[in-house]
């Protein structure tokens, strides 16, 4: 009994445990079977989620609705305006509110300070129209916060006069040489806030800048600026640069003041053909009549050009050049050989800036007579017919009377014509013979 007993408590074990065991493999199957199940239709609704752009949410409690494809579209459209939105004009907004509402004097102080870190980092970049913004707001701080004392005010006045600073410059130069084709649009408006003392400043930077585009926009600021403070311009003048030189010419041209004629008249002998040319007009701008004599300076220049603008100048009568001056080029083996143009333009001077005191000149080249150099000659008598004639007064007139007697053919029949001329400019300039009619009696 006792081993039917043993044998049967040992065999109800056996059972037991292989009970335990095939529960426990039942359970871990089913746990498995559970899992897979919930895997596979998660994925489903995964699947399904994504498939489908619109649904029910009732999950939570939220109320479903549906999206429509136009929503949908606006809704992107917003995400990417946030997405590509300035960043530092959402930070001045900011600030803008901080301004109109704080009413700790410690943190506006700081508040000025980051305005000022926000000018120099919108120079950096270039950023020229919202730089204008910048300013705006900076002179609408009284206005907006009416209680400011007197500390922020010398803050707000600091940061607007600080734009003229060298290093503040140096980063606008910095910028513009880095990007030649850059936009400009308010850049002009932040030089004409700089105070006269930013003159040597911007002169260096229209020197130190390459494109030509950008030159011009300083050079405008420049002669506005320069009219308080122009020394450094003058100063410029000894530069070795022509372009840099040429621009402070004609800034100092559109100052139009008479002392600056000095300076610019030591430029006469420039080695740069364009440095003259901007001299001549220069000189024509701040000495429009008086003494021609640095005019004359130009007659030997070695570019035509050059020498015909100048007398351009002569010829306008506004200057007087005393005779002695002009015989010694007049008399120069080389006269002959200037352009023919050029020789009747320089007689044309003479005689603007001399008058009667060149006519013994010209009517000794009337009469005279030489086999020698005889048709160079005898374009000079004709030159000189021409400007007699021209010139029209008693003096001349006689002197022409004199060549058509004296001089060879060519030269009788250019005083002729001569002498028609100046009779044509007797009657032009003659004053009108007054009335001699009778009022009717009554």
């Amino acid at each position: 009994m006792a081993e039917e007993g043993a044998h049967s408590s040992s065999h109800d074990n056996t059972t037991d445990r292989a009970g335990a065991t095939m529960s426990s493999s039942d359970s871990s199957l089913r746990d498995l079977l559970d899992r897979e199940r919930a895997r596979r239709t998660n994925e489903t609704t995964a699947s399904e989620a994504e498939s489908t752009s619109r649904g029910n949410r009732l999950h939570n409690g939220l109320v479903g609705f549906e999206v429509t494809d136009e929503e949908l579209a606006a809704l992107a459209r917003d995400i990417e305006a946030e997405r590509d939105r300035d960043g530092l004009l959402h930070i001045m907004e900011m600030l803008t509110a901080i301004l109109a509402s704080e009413q700790s004097s410690a943190l506006l102080t700081k508040l000025f300070d980051v305005w000022g870190n926000i000018i120099d980092l919108l120079l950096r970049e270039g950023k020229w129209t919202t730089l204008e913004h910048v300013v705006s707001l900076l002179h609408e701080a009284d206005a907006v916060r009416p209680d400011l004392g007197e500390e922020h005010k010398q803050q707000v006045r600091a940061l607007l006069d600080g734009f003229g600073r060298l290093g503040r410059i140096k980063t606008i130069e910095a910028y513009l040489n880095q990007h030649p084709d850059g936009s400009t649009a308010g850049l002009s408006t932040m030089l004409l806030l700089m105070k006269p003392d930013a003159v040597p400043g911007l002169c260096s930077l229209l020197a130190n800048l390459a494109s030509p585009a950008h030159q011009a926009i300083v050079a405008e600021a420049l002669a506005i600026l320069a009219k308080d403070n122009p020394e450094p311009l003058i100063k410029g003048l000894r530069d070795r640069r022509p372009a840099y030189v040429c621009h402070l010419l004609a800034i100092l041209t559109k100052l139009k003041n008479p002392a600056f004629a000095e300076s610019v008249e030591r430029l006469i002998r420039h080695p740069d053909v364009q440095v003259r040319k901007a001299v001549v007009h220069a000189i024509g701008s701040l000495r429009p009549s008086g003494d021609g004599l640095k005019l004359l300076s130009f007659m030997d220049d070695a570019e035509e050009s050059i020498r015909i603008a100048a007398l351009k100048l002569l010829i306008s009568g506004q200057y007087s050049v005393s005779f002695s001056h002009w015989l010694p080029i007049l008399s120069a083996d080389t006269f002959g050989n200037r352009p023919i143009s050029e020789r009747r333009a320089m007689f044309q001077a003479v005689g603007a800036t001399c008058g009667d005191k060149a006519v013994p000149y010209w009517e000794g080249l009337l009469t005279a007579w030489s086999w020698l150099g005889r048709k160079k000659k005898e374009e000079l008598a004709v030159l000189a017919a021409e400007a007699l004639g021209k010139l029209g007064t008693p003096a001349a007139v006689a002197a022409l009377m004199n060549g058509s007697r004296k001089g060879g053919a060519t030269v009788r029949q250019a005083c002729t014509h001569g002498l028609s001329r100046a009779q044509q400019r007797t009657r032009h300039n003659a004053p009108a013979a007054p009335s001699t009619d009778k009022e009717p009696q009554p």
